[in-house]
């Protein structure tokens, strides 16, 4: 059965919302309140953060450095890596489910929201006949707009922040680390969901990406996707100019330098929010 639309979402969404759920703001208002985090990992997230000349980060993408820099027999160090990595799980958990409160949502807040272009283009989707969402994000901000979307129509790829959940937080499997830190590999997480997501990017006529980067540790889920695909309409919403340089880097990577064959066989469109 052919679906119409299928909506994926990134950290971009909730950025787009208002919602300050970027690993930045993360380590600026959880690492210098938390004694847990007066340790080896989190020393190394804080300078890259502060050496960083966008004040940005990407922390899967610095664990698989982190991972690396580490003594490869060393079990005292690999015993700590972990613990302060589940340490690091546990408490972006609690960050966004502190910034992702419904209840702390006064009516400016929700006004706001309704004029982002996120609204807006969730607004859209669900008009259609049949729609799915797939959700990279742990947030739970689509079903707090009120828009009425039924809870089967959303995907959490990567986990939720629901009590009788975990986020799926980590690295890719062919990411380069050391063997013994094959607990950052996000496929071993039991609370990951692709549920029908593969057959849905396949069924569906309308593809559309928000606020999502394409980023090198989910390029498992869209490198076949994307070197074959043919006859569809995908749209790519992106913040500004890097973003869609940045986008356009991983889309070459992701069709084995083939972009033009991408763009010759479907309908793509680039749209700026900035």
């Amino acid at each position: 059965m052919n679906n119409d639309v299928l909506l994926i979402l990134g950290n971009g969404f909730d950025l787009n919302l208002g919602l300050k759920t970027s690993y930045a703001d993360f380590i600026k208002n959880t690492f210098d309140t938390n004694i847990e985090c007066e340790n080896s990992l989190c020393s190394h997230m804080i300078k890259v953060l502060n050496t960083s000349e966008q004040n940005w980060i990407d922390i899967e993408n610095e664990l698989k450095k982190y991972s690396k820099s580490l003594p490869e027999q060393c079990s005292m160090t690999n015993k700590q890596f972990k613990e302060e990595y589940q340490m690091l799980c546990n408490l972006l958990k609690e960050y966004l489910l502190k910034v992702s409160d419904r209840k702390k949502w006064d009516s400016e807040t929700l006004n706001n929201m309704r004029n982002t272009e996120a609204y807006k283009v969730l607004s859209k989707v669900i008009q259609y006949p049949t729609y799915f969402i797939a959700n990279f994000n742990y947030t739970p901000s689509v079903q707090n707009l009120g828009l009425n979307i039924l809870t089967d129509k959303i995907i959490h790829i990567h986990g939720s922040l629901q009590p009788d959940s975990g986020i799926v937080f980590g690295v890719e499997e062919t990411a380069n680390i050391n063997n013994e830190h094959l607990f950052l590999h996000k496929s071993r997480s039991k609370y990951i969901n692709l549920g029908n997501f593969n057959r849905l990017l396949r069924s569906s006529k309308e593809i559309i990406f928000f606020g999502y980067s394409l980023g090198e540790t989910d390029h498992y889920y869209f490198s076949s996707f994307l070197s074959h695909v043919s006859g569809k309409k995908i749209t790519f919403y992106h913040y500004n100019d890097d973003d869609y340089e940045n986008l356009y880097k991983q889309l070459i990577i992701l069709t084995g330098k083939r972009c033009t064959k991408l763009k010759t066989n479907n309908e793509i469109e680039f749209i700026s929010i900035s």
